[in-house]
């Protein structure tokens, strides 16, 4: 009776210890697996260093690019240059106050804002040329006249270019320097229509 207990007790040890050693091996089977399932998965992005840096504005192009554009791109100057200077003496003339006197013989008339001569000008400036070529006067005063619109600084400036121009062409014309004066009327808005203000009267003097 005495063995059979201890038989049974022996049985029931045997069956205990393999029973732990199942659960253990269970465990480590487990544990392995979370161990692999862990490793495989991938690492998350590690705060904003991992993140996609942002795309560039659209309108801002590439250094080569900006470098390799035509010339034709480059600011364009622009078309009318800043005018000369007349010299001391004639800038004098112009500044101050003199009406013409004598014969009016022509007169040469300007677009709005222009000094420049059209073809009816430049005719008018052969005829006061031949005029004095031909000893019909000794000399032929200019004045430059603007219509009543724009601002009164540039208007004044613009009269004296408009008799500036005609001396031009008068002296082109084979006509002496010493032989054209420049007189500022006392008013330089001329009266009548728009096109007939703007000009230059060239008056002879005997």
């Amino acid at each position: 009776m005495v063995q059979t207990d201890y038989y049974m007790q022996q049985q029931r040890n045997k069956s205990g210890f393999m029973a732990a050693a199942a659960g253990f091996a269970f465990l480590v089977v487990v544990a392995l697996a979370l161990m692999s399932g862990r490793s495989a998965t991938p690492p998350a992005p590690a705060g904003p260093a991992a993140q996609w840096p942002a795309a560039a504005p659209e309108t801002t192009p590439p250094a080569d690019a900006a470098a390799a554009a035509p010339a034709s791109a480059a600011p364009t100057a622009t078309a009318s240059a800043p005018r000369a200077q007349p010299p001391a003496e004639i800038r004098a003339a112009l500044d101050a106050s003199k009406p013409a006197t004598g014969s009016l013989v022509s007169r040469v008339y300007f677009a709005s804002g222009s000094s420049a001569l059209d073809e009816d000008g430049r005719a008018s400036v052969q005829r006061a040329a031949r005029t004095l070529s031909a000893g019909l006067a000794a000399r032929v005063a200019l004045s430059g006249y603007v219509d009543a619109s724009g601002n009164a600084a540039t208007n004044a400036e613009l009269a004296k270019h408009r008799a500036l121009a005609v001396r031009e062409a008068l002296l082109a014309a084979g006509v002496p320097a010493e032989a054209v004066d420049l007189r500022k009327p006392q008013q330089i808005t001329a009266g009548g229509s728009p096109d007939e203000a703007r000009r230059v009267d060239l008056l002879l003097q005997r």
